[in-house]
């Protein structure tokens, strides 16, 4: 009993470590690997006054310094971009200028090679002088369409009938190929002084309206007036009707040039007939003899005008479209188309006898027009 309650009374006290709690702590932190700390802007801040007894003024002097440096270093590189611009610049500025003028030469080619074709090339309508005519003067107006043939014809002090019977004459000749077209160019030789009538040594070419009046022709004024200098009568050989002739007249005013022309429709047939030689509506064979002389003479009867010769032409204007072209056609009686007008722009009238006439007209004029 004394044995167990000594053992109750002293119980068996447990084994303790007497190593001291540093010492424990230093063991289990070297028996581990190394753990980092981790770094903040606070401690790296709080490092630095410490290591170099650096002042937080003069962090903040660095932070601007640097800020100052950047911002040194993004100007420096910007001007070192302008700079290199300003470089490339004029390799830019020549290839711009390089392609100009291939354009400009370009174009200039393109002009020539049209020049060429229309004028030059073997496919080019060239006008040639009749050689048995005189030579042509030295101040005559270009051809407004162009023709296959040129002719001068010196009507000085000619009257009308002269100039009648020299159409006439050019009409019945016969003397050019399927559409081709002949320019007849009327000149005069104007004199120097009314007193002394010498001549200058350059002839001139006879106006529209000097050829008119020259004609005894009277369309109405504000026709007349509307008209300018320029002008050309032609011949055309069409394929089935023979020579025709035709009058290109250059207007300054289209209003009134086209109000004249309808002014004048009333009496255009008659003005016209003599130029462009269409027959009336009687034969002109038409003859009267005296019966006072005696035919068994041999005495050559009196001939006498054709009473046709004396009466307006009948028919009227009909309205027709030739090659998008608005056409004033005049026909007779019987439907024959006697002649036709056209203003084929709103400065040039046209006045043929022939439908094909005034479609070569048209042709042609839109030809030299493209070129142009």
């Amino acid at each position: 009993m004394e044995g167990n309650n000594s053992n109750i009374n002293n119980p068996t006290t447990p084994t303790t470590s007497t190593t001291p709690l540093g010492e424990t702590a230093h063991h289990i932190l070297d028996s581990g690997p190394a753990q980092q700390t981790i770094r903040t802007y606070e401690s790296d801040i709080a490092e630095a006054i410490a290591h170099k007894k650096t002042s937080q003024v003069s962090i903040n002097l660095a932070q601007v310094e640097r800020q100052r440096a950047e911002a040194v270093q993004v100007v420096t590189a910007s001007a070192e971009a302008e700079a290199q611009n300003e470089v490339a610049e004029p390799g830019h500025l020549g290839k711009n200028i390089l392609k100009i003028l291939l354009s400009i030469i370009l174009i200039v080619a393109g002009a020539i090679g049209g020049y060429y074709l229309y004028t030059l090339s073997p496919l080019a309508v060239k006008p040639t002088v009749d050689p048995s005519t005189p030579a042509a003067p030295a101040t005559l107006m270009p051809a407004i369409i162009a023709p296959d043939l040129q002719k001068t014809i010196n009507v000085q002090d000619k009257s009308d009938t002269d100039i009648e019977n020299i159409i006439t004459a050019q009409v019945s000749k016969n003397q050019l190929k399927d559409n081709e077209i002949l320019d007849l160019i009327f000149y005069e030789v104007p004199t120097v002084s009314p007193t002394t009538q010498s001549q200058t040594a350059n002839a001139v070419r006879v106006t529209a309206a000097a050829f008119i009046a020259k004609l005894g022709i009277q369309p109405p004024d504000v026709l007349t007036r509307s008209i300018s200098d320029s002008w050309m009568f032609g011949l055309h050989q069409t394929q089935n009707d023979g020579t025709k002739p035709f009058i290109i007249l250059k207007t300054t005013f289209f209003q009134n040039a086209f109000s004249g022309m309808l002014k004048w429709e009333p009496t255009m047939a008659d003005d016209i007939a003599h130029v462009f030689t269409f027959p009336r509506q009687l034969p002109a064979s038409t003859t009267a003899t005296d019966p006072s002389i005696d035919s068994a003479t041999g005495t050559t009867p009196v001939t006498t005008a054709p009473p046709s010769a004396f009466f307006a032409i009948r028919g009227n204007f009909t309205d027709k479209v030739i090659q998008n072209k608005d056409v004033r056609e005049f026909k007779d009686q019987n439907g024959t188309i006697l002649f036709l007008y056209a203003f084929i722009d709103n400065n040039t009238l046209v006045i043929s006898q022939e439908e094909s006439t005034l479609g070569e007209v048209i042709t042609r004029f839109e030809k030299r027009a493209y070129v142009r």
